[in-house]
């Protein structure tokens, strides 16, 4: 069938739309809650002003199935700008593992700017927090904004970088690791947060 002679783009359009209302109409009040919960978070974290997040059915996927997102009026987050995608990330995983002692992330500063970063470094710094936080950086940044007492080197800091270092970041890579001559910095390998 094609879309000249049959209407074919036509029809699926509009199974996609009443597909779509569909779902937002059979959203429950729990699932309606956890969403409120979502936003609340995504705010806390810096990831945006986000004022009416809603589930719905993301049909942008490659699986042509569609899934259940989290969309910010009519845009899907999965639209949103990496950054953003992470945090919403970071949050829902963290709200699934609330009673957990580990977190673990991977290169903590993947799509954020470092604004963001700080902000979630602090958060995750809080003394609220249950868990203990294991994470990677290669960013300088993520670095300056700890403590030394919060880093640990788990492989020699040899990566080359055309910037200098800045003091604060010069003195806690030298007692992690000895000797460090610049231009040494920008991508430090595997630090952890302990």
């Amino acid at each position: 069938m094609t879309d000249a002679s049959h209407g074919t783009t036509g029809t699926l359009a509009t199974a996609n739309r009443a597909a779509r209302v569909a779902v937002a109409e059979s959203v429950t009040p729990e699932l309606k809650a956890l969403t409120g919960t979502v936003q609340e978070r995504l705010s806390k974290l810096g990831s945006g002003a986000f004022t009416n997040l809603q589930p719905g059915l993301d049909i942008s996927s490659a699986s042509g199935g569609g899934n259940l997102a989290l969309f910010d009026g009519e845009v899907p987050l999965t639209n949103h700008g990496l950054g953003t995608r992470w945090l919403a990330g970071i949050t829902t995983q963290e709200m699934a593992s609330e009673d957990k002692s580990v977190v673990l992330i991977d290169e903590i500063e993947h799509g954020l700017e470092p604004h963001r970063l700080v902000h979630l470094l602090k958060h995750l710094r809080s003394e609220d927090r249950p868990a203990q936080v294991f994470t990677t950086t290669h960013s300088p940044v993520a670095v300056e904004q700890l403590n030394s007492s919060d880093l640990a080197a788990s492989a020699p800091i040899t990566v080359r970088s055309p910037r200098p270092l800045s003091p604060t970041t010069s003195s806690l890579l030298r007692r992690l690791s000895g000797e460090v001559r610049p231009p040494l910095c920008d991508a430090v390998p595997s630090l952890a947060m302990a």
